[in-house]
């Protein structure tokens, strides 16, 4: 019945779902990537209905003693009939069952499937489209794909480009280079790759609600995971520095560079729909291509110049 495995199919995602927030909790308290739970969590609850499907003696279930009901025997129903009568056989109509609907929901789930890959189709050529348009820079030492209106994101995932908007050029070296820091970051830790299987799974099984939700939940992990690697970067960073100034500085008074530098503020990237600072929209612009910040671990980036706590 295939009603009945996608409910224990939804069953199972929900299931892993509560046990990925309690690992995310705990990964989050340990200092660990959090993404790692809802990924393990999106996998099981792909493999999980499959494998009880394939191996059913894997899963059977615990037998429970059950006392039956007696029952009067079939020669006493017979005897109460009176001899030269028929018995009267009434027409039982059978009751509606989930394995009516395994049609159409075979149907639904293949047009379903279908749909999403044409949708991902229009969405890959959309972006070969963009690409012909975006030029390739070198920004900082690094090559980059200069585009108009798009990013900071990272593109395509054979090889991954990292693409900036024209405006960023027009930032100072360290807000250009946080921006530049954070997607390099996605993509040393194959982001794209993972948010790809996310889509993937999707495809596979739309109707699965769970993993819709499994699928946002990844998504945010990824971001702040990036978020955190990088905010760790910049401590390092600026301590070293710090260290460094002490060290060769003539005098305890700050320069006029240095004191610029400390009071840099990260201005606010045009067109953002929120209203954001450019680092902040490079926080939340990831292999989705997004722009909204999010809380937690990392959710307010300093500038690497700042001597702020």
């Amino acid at each position: 019945m295939i009603a009945a495995w996608m409910l224990y199919c939804v069953g199972i995602g929900l299931a892993l779902t509560v046990a990925a927030y309690a690992a995310e909790r705990a990964l989050y308290l340990a200092g660990r990537p959090t993404r790692w739970a809802w990924s393990v969590a999106l996998l099981g609850t792909l493999l999980l209905p499959l494998a009880a499907t394939v191996r059913p003696q894997a899963f059977r279930a615990i037998p429970v003693p059950v006392a039956e009901p007696t029952r009067a025997p079939p020669t006493a129903a017979v005897a109460a009939v009176p001899q030269g009568t028929v018995p009267s056989t009434a027409v039982s109509r059978r009751a509606l069952s989930l394995s009516d609907f395994d049609g159409v929901l075979l149907w639904g789930w293949g047009l379903a499937s279908v749909t999403a890959l044409l949708v991902l189709a229009a969405a890959a050529a959309r972006l070969v489209a963009l690409r012909r348009r975006w030029r390739t820079a070198l920004v900082d030492g690094r090559s980059v794909l200069l585009a108009d209106d798009v990013g900071p994101a990272v593109a395509g995932l054979w090889p991954p480009r990292v693409v900036i908007p024209v405006w960023a050029l027009n930032l100072t070296d360290t807000q250009r280079r946080l921006i530049l820091a954070h997607e390099d970051e996605h993509v040393r830790a194959r982001d794209p790759w993972l948010l790809a299987a996310g889509t993937a799974a999707l495809v596979l099984a739309p109707w699965n609600l769970a993993l819709w939700w499994l699928s946002q939940r990844l998504r945010l992990a990824v971001e702040m995971d990036c978020d955190a690697r990088l905010e760790s970067w910049l401590q390092h960073s600026r301590l070293w520095g710090t260290a460094a100034a002490r060290r060769t500085a003539p005098s305890p008074l700050p320069s006029d560079r240095s004191r610029a530098g400390r009071d840099a503020v990260v201005p606010r990237a045009p067109n953002s729909p929120d209203g954001g600072t450019a680092a902040q929209v490079a926080v939340g612009a990831g292999g989705d291509g997004t722009g909204h910040r999010h809380g937690g671990r990392g959710r307010r980036m300093r500038s690497a110049t700042s001597d702020e706590p």
